[in-house]
């Protein structure tokens, strides 16, 4: 069954906050959330609709429809989650291609992930569409740019790099190739092909072209 709509949902009634913290607010919201989450992972963004979001997370769907809107308004509170989380420890070996090799593997897992990785994906197939989709898209990326960016900055401190090298520019280049042929390809890099990647940043850094 589907739903015709796009993440636009400047209409949708916002998400209570915090309201009753632990409560049945919380706890419908946790079941919602769980439920569209494993329906996107099953059938995919076209293919989910708050009907059975309402039937696999035993909430109402007029309490679905209240509180987020449509469909869309569940994905972009499901996506807001990834938006808020910290990346967790990231390799820090005293060289920058070798540190961005392992960042690369990171990356790919978070894309590869029975969550992150569907959130993500979700929000590539609707950002065809929805400029509301591309831009929680960006904010989750550049989320994960900011977080990770010390990599590239240890660099500089070091005099691996030049001092005025864009930090974040360097966990572009290093990214970019990965989220295409993951999200547009459809392929898997291997792993000399993340070295590869990474090898492509570091030496752009150093040759002063990332700044």
């Amino acid at each position: 069954m589907q739903e015709h709509s796009h993440l636009d949902v400047g209409d949708a009634d916002p998400p209570p906050g915090t309201a009753r913290p632990g409560g049945r607010t919380a706890r419908n919201r946790e079941a919602v959330l769980d439920a569209a989450l494993g329906l996107l992972a099953e059938h995919g963004y076209a293919a989910t609709c708050v009907q059975d979001i309402a039937t696999r997370s035993g909430v109402a769907a007029s309490t679905i429809y209240r509180r987020w809107g449509n469909r869309d308004g569940v994905i972009l509170d499901l996506a807001g989650t990834l938006v808020a989380e910290p990346v967790g420890a990231l390799p820090d070996t005293g060289d920058l291609e070798r540190d961005l090799t392992l960042l690369g593997r990171v990356i790919l897992d978070v894309m590869s992930n029975p969550r992150d990785g569907v959130v993500q994906s979700t929000l590539v197939a609707a950002g065809v569409h929805s400029p509301t989709a591309r831009r929680t898209l960006a904010q989750i990326i550049n989320r994960r740019v900011e977080d990770t960016k010390i990599i590239a900055e240890r660099a500089v401190e070091r005099g691996d790099v030049p001092a005025d090298t864009d930090a974040g520019k360097v966990i572009n280049t290093l990214a970019a190739p990965i989220y295409h042929r993951w999200y547009i390809l459809g392929e898997e890099p291997t792993d000399d092909e993340l070295a590869g990647f990474a090898r492509v940043a570091a030496h752009a850094a150093r040759d002063a072209l990332l700044t």
